[in-house]
């Protein structure tokens, strides 16, 4: 009887022991995931690719002021790329449906169709278009005043 009990208490502190590695690894993998989030959101807005260029170089104070009016010109050929790249591949994702209009049942289309809102959404949702809808925001509301 008394060698039961150890077994169900060896097994007991096993499983606890399982759980909680379980427990942080999971935790650990979910904060390094939004960190690496965080970090990608800050260089796509404005400044966080002159930011991580700073902190990456650390040059002295007479460089940095040689430094960053080029980050900052460069900083601004990395944004328009971005945005002309989302337009193209806006316009192309058109293009596809116009295509298979003619082709899908209205099933097909219709689960197209939500496909297309879920990836609108994400897209949406994406921190720089956010910033982009919040400065249009702002421009409208100063414009009526």
């Amino acid at each position: 009887m008394r060698t039961n009990m150890k077994n169900g208490t060896l097994v007991l502190a096993l499983v606890s022991l399982v759980m909680l590695g379980f427990a942080a690894g999971y935790g650990t993998h979910l904060l390094l995931t939004k960190k690496h989030i965080e970090q990608v959101a800050r260089l796509a807005t404005g400044g966080g690719f002159t930011a991580r260029m700073i902190h990456l170089l650390e040059p002295t104070d007479a460089q940095e002021q040689k430094i960053l009016p080029i980050l900052a010109q460069h900083e601004k050929m990395v944004d328009s790329l971005s945005t002309s790249y989302h337009e193209v591949r806006r316009s192309a994702i058109d293009e596809l449906r116009n295509d298979l209009e003619l082709i899908l049942t209205t099933e097909q289309k219709e689960r197209l169709a939500n496909h297309f809102k879920r990836v609108k959404k994400r897209f949406r949702e994406h921190p720089v278009h956010r910033k982009k809808r919040m400065e249009k925001r702002r421009q409208k509301s100063e414009s009526r005043k």
